[in-house]
């Protein structure tokens, strides 16, 4: 007897929760795993704002490009990861994996849904990948599932906190296309009915939310409309087209709007790249959504920094086969959309998802990510799907044969799944510092990242071995010239080891590339103070605040040096901005306490001495003991 409907559906959770759990597992030794210095500083263990919850960071998140994003459901995650686990990077890492998790359930639950809204709006099995009985289902839902949970190419996404966007955004991209799915119209019910419009705007809401996790949400309301080609076959005629895009009217104006507001927040921080030709740029998309069925299907030589090619040609067999082979998949799905629109329709998924990180509009200098696959990588997880299910079909149609070809189909899936799921731990474990990140990169692409060695050289710098730093940052600026960053750092590093003489002329390289950088231009002021060039270093000191009015330790520095010259008021003035700035800072409150005390105000000096104590400064708390303050 068949299965019932609500069996169905029952059995489809159960498999989702499954699937759910397996890449819970699959993913537990990343808790192991520490900060990297990739973006993590920006998104977490070196930025304030996400340190305190409440009004001010809903303000912040809402209207700040911080770090040339805007994806203010993303910093509200990052604050209440931070809120639970403070600097503990497991605790950041465990979020990310529980979000994995959710989303290979989805993936199951979505996958079910997609195949029952197909098999209810045509039965035959000319339109479809055959008749969806329920082991069908199963499998196809089962297979898909499984491949997104536990494949290597998601490791990025999921193991490198700062793309905990990644995540939030394919969570309500997916919700959105199960509510979508869920207010298309049953037999004998109105289109229209007040239940379809709750999902419907059910699933506007969450459009939204994705887009403030990841503006790559923007290609959902073209989804929509390839689910009403398939598996909704509502696209009929152009009036048919026209009652589609009319109804989507306001995932259009949203989407467009996360266009703008991402284009201004990246111009903002520099990290659009008009230099490369827009012909060499649809080269490169061509190859790179071959490249990425590449790695979908056969996932080796995964690194975490594909460099930009330093020359693209049209006759190049890296570029024209590419091309080639985009347009012969096209039109042989497009030849088949009569009597298989599924496959022209996991190929259009497959090309809109991706199309927002295909370096069309190129943002930085990479060539691809990994991570960008995350959510696109659905389609063809489903097409893998719907052939193991059409597969298990054919394997199973002799009954004296379907036990024993069932169970070696069912042990060679079982070692393809370990085979994925080892690969992903050992992915994972590339992940587990910086050093260990940036050492697989170049030892996977030796002499073409610059930032992998200006990563590492920060690395080294951090661990105290400050002549391997230096040596990575002078590969990064051999690699690239122009790297102001790497100059500034390699100054940094000179002024540890008391080169001071250096370490200007680098800041100097520095401020010739980006005159307008406040650091720079603080850092060169602690070496000029530390030569007795207190003029010049008191000039960098002002212009960098008047820059960067946000800069708190410009301000403790130049006050330690009114302090030096006596001007103790205006001192005061700036550790009191100081400390307005970074509320929390131990030390700034210990200096502000000392000008009062060289002003005799006493009573303010003690008040700022237990202060600083409560705030866990050691040395503050034994000077306010010895000047009769507690402590």
């Amino acid at each position: 007897m068949a299965p019932s409907e609500p069996d169905k559906a029952r059995r489809c959770r159960r498999l989702a929760l499954g699937v759910g759990l397996l890449a819970v597992l699959v993913y537990l030794p990343a808790l192991h795993d520490s900060f990297v210095n990739w973006d993590d500083p920006y998104y977490v263990y070196h930025n304030q704002a996400i340190r305190h919850l409440g009004l001010p960071l809903l303000r912040w998140a809402l209207v700040d490009f911080h770090a040339g994003n805007w994806h203010p459901l993303t910093w509200l995650s990052h604050a209440g990861d931070y809120a639970l686990w403070g600097l503990n990077s497991a605790g950041h890492h465990l979020t990310s994996i529980l979000l994995h998790g959710i989303n290979s359930l989805l993936t199951v639950l979505l996958a079910c849904r997609l195949l029952a809204v197909a098999a209810a709006g045509q039965p035959d099995a000319n339109h479809a990948a055959g008749p969806t009985t329920n082991r069908f289902t199963l499998v196809a839902a089962g297979v898909t599932g499984v491949l997104f949970a536990v494949h290597p190419l998601h490791v990025e996404s999921v193991v490198w906190i700062s793309e905990r966007k990644d995540l939030l955004c394919a969570l309500f991209f997916l919700l959105s296309l199960l509510a979508y799915l869920a207010a298309a119209p049953v037999e004998g019910e109105e289109a229209f009915s007040p239940v379809r419009r709750r999902y419907r705007r059910l699933s506007l809401f969450l459009f939204v939310l994705a887009l403030a996790s990841k503006p790559m949400a923007v290609s959902l309301p073209l989804v929509l409309l390839l689910l009403d080609y398939y598996p909704r076959r509502r696209l009929s005629g152009w009036p048919a087209v026209l009652v589609a895009l009319r109804e989507k009217w306001p995932f259009f104006l949203l989407g467009g709007g996360g266009v703008l507001v991402t284009l201004a927040a990246q111009r903002e921080s520099l990290a659009l790249n008009y230099r490369v030709p827009l012909g060499h740029r649809l080269l490169l998309a061509c190859q790179s959504l071959i490249v990425y069925l590449g790695k979908l299907l056969l996932p080796v030589n995964l690194v975490p920094f594909y460099p930009y090619p330093q020359t693209i040609t049209l006759l190049g067999w890296r570029y024209l086969l590419p091309v080639a082979a985009v347009a012969a998949i096209t039109c042989y799905f497009l030849a088949w959309a009569r009597r298989r629109p599924v496959w022209l329709a996991l190929w259009g998924y497959y090309l809109l998802t991706l199309a927002p990180v295909l370096g069309i509009v190129q943002a930085g200098f990479q060539a691809m990510a990994d991570r960008y696959a995350y959510l696109p990588s659905m389609g063809p997880f489903l097409g893998v799907g719907l052939g193991c299910a059409w597969l298990d079909r054919r394997l199973g149609g002799r009954p004296g044969r379907r036990a024993i070809v069932r169970l070696l189909a069912g042990l060679a899936g079982v070692a393809v799944i370990l085979t994925l799921a080892w690969a992903t731990v050992r992915q994972t474990g590339r992940w587990r510092n910086s050093l260990t990140l940036w050492n697989y990169v170049i030892d996977r692409e030796p002499g073409r990242v610059p930032v992998a060695y200006f990563n590492r050289g920060e690395a080294h710098a951090e661990a105290g071995d400050l002549q391997a730093a230096l040596a990575d940052y002078d590969w990064a600026i051999r690699l690239l010239p122009g790297y102001a960053e790497a100059y500034r750092n390699r100054g940094l590093v000179l002024g540890r080891k008391g080169d001071y003489q250096g370490a200007i002329a680098d800041y100097r390289r520095a401020l010739d590339l980006r005159p307008d950088d406040a650091e720079v231009l603080m850092a060169r002021a602690v070496a000029c103070d530390r030569l007795g060039r207190f003029t010049s270093a008191m000039s960098d000191y002002s212009r960098a605040i008047a820059l960067a009015p946000k800069l708190y330790q410009a301000y403790n520095n130049r006050a330690l040096l009114y302090v030096r010259q006596g001007r103790l008021e205006l001192a005061l003035s700036d550790f009191s901005q100081a400390i307005a700035l970074r509320p929390d800072s131990g030390s700034y409150r210990a200096n502000r306490g000392r000008c009062y005390l060289s002003l005799g105000k006493t009573g303010k000096a003690a008040a700022d001495f237990r202060a600083a104590c409560d705030l866990g400064d050691g040395p503050a708390c034994a000077e306010a003991r010895r000047l009769g303050f507690g402590g």
